[in-house]
């Protein structure tokens, strides 16, 4: 794609999950600018790690003073009229936000739905679509990723069992799968293997069970949860943001979408990760649980080890 001479300010919120399908956006649009300013969380932006990708915070002063009934000072002027361009999915249909925004930069800026997906749009495409870029491909988009291994990853690099990572939780109870720990017995029993589990604040706040795993990573910064899963030979999660940046990162896995997820806007951005899902509530358990009724631990532990064979015989 060719490059212009100019630069671009980026507004992006949400999610890790949100952020992480938008980046195929983000690396598409760092190619068509000289520069691009992205403002979206600092947990998130901590992954990033390209040439011409610059970070703000989301809640950066000249944002924030966009969002405000009094028009913005000279300050917040000079620093917008850098850019050439502003896309932005922040700011949608606010009262102040695009009169402010427009009025302080160049050409018009691009404020889009920060979700309108059309029928059977993925995520990334409608993310793609609004800012009129082809998605880069996991492949373009690893390069740019800051991975730190830490010391967890140096020690399970030098065992030789089979590893599974697993992330058993996800921002809404909802959609965590109920069948871990048993997935876990199985799959110890069947392969003499070890298993090591990623868990965030949240999973540690509501004490989500990942049954009897032999390594936990706790409230890691994501660059070591990307190296944890880069190292990782095969990985199963949730409808999540970790599930989105292995997709990223190549691992080869399973992700689980209950009845409360949307995989046609929401399945792994990757042809190495495979979709289980639930259309439909248990009739037993209710529509908030997603249950063994509706994914066995055995059916997962059998496709599993499809993959892992299937990958065994590719890399013979």
């Amino acid at each position: 794609m060719s490059q212009s001479n100019s630069s671009a300010l980026v507004l992006f919120p949400g999610a890790l999950g949100d952020f992480l399908v938008f980046l195929p956006t983000l690396v598409a649009l760092a190619e068509r600018h000289e520069q691009v300013v992205l403002a979206a969380r600092r947990d998130w932006t901590a992954l990033l790690a390209h040439p011409r990708i610059e970070c703000w915070s989301i809640e950066h002063p000249v944002i924030a003073a966009l969002f405000r009934e009094d028009p913005p000072d000279e300050h917040v002027g000079d620093v917008l009229m850098r850019f050439a361009v502003v896309y932005s999915w922040t700011g949608h249909g606010a009262d102040h936000f695009p009169t402010n925004l427009a009025r302080l930069v160049e050409r018009p800026p691009r404020i889009y739905p920060f979700r309108r997906f059309a029928p059977g749009e993925h995520a990334v495409e409608y993310y793609a679509r609004c800012a009129r870029v082809t998605p880069a491909q996991p492949a373009h988009i690893r390069p740019h990723l800051r991975v730190e291994p830490s010391p967890l990853c140096r020690q399970l690099r030098s065992f030789h069992e089979p590893l599974l990572a697993i992330h058993p939780g996800s921002g809404a109870p909802r959609k965590n799968w109920q069948g871990f720990p048993r997935l876990v017995a199985l799959w110890k029993r069947a392969t003499g293997g070890r298993v090591v589990a990623i868990l965030g604040p949240a999973e540690l706040e509501r004490n989500t069970c990942a049954g009897e795993v032999d390594f936990v990573l706790e409230s890691p910064p994501l660059t070591e949860v990307a190296a944890l899963l880069e190292l990782a030979p095969m990985y199963v999660g949730n409808d999540s943001g970790v599930s989105h940046l292995a997709a990223l990162l190549a691992t080869p896995g399973i992700v689980l979408m209950g009845p409360t997820s949307s995989p046609e806007h929401w399945r792994p951005w990757s042809d190495q990760m495979s979709v289980i899902s639930a259309s439909s509530p248990c009739g037993r358990c209710g529509p908030e649980v997603f249950c063994e009724h509706l994914v066995s631990a055995e059916l997962l532990l059998e496709l599993i080890e499809q993959r892992r064979k299937s990958r065994g015989s590719k890399q013979a």
